[in-house]
């Protein structure tokens, strides 16, 4: 191994982009379930209030 300066050392201390890279990644994850679980939950909402203010057009014809 050779001898490092210590402005290499201190530029490649602590640095391991492999599981920074793999928090992200489960990170987006996360934000991205709960995103698609939030607009699910808009379009729901959308919805009710549709059946609320406009019932006519909801209603079941025979």
């Amino acid at each position: 191994m050779k001898n490092l300066s210590p402005e290499e050392k201190s530029s490649t201390q602590g640095k391991d982009p492999g599981p920074n890279l793999k928090d992200l990644s489960e990170k987006k994850e996360s934000i991205q379930r709960r995103f698609e679980l939030v607009t699910q939950k808009l379009n729901e909402l959308k919805e009710a209030s549709d059946r609320l203010l406009h019932p006519r057009k909801w209603q079941k014809k025979p």
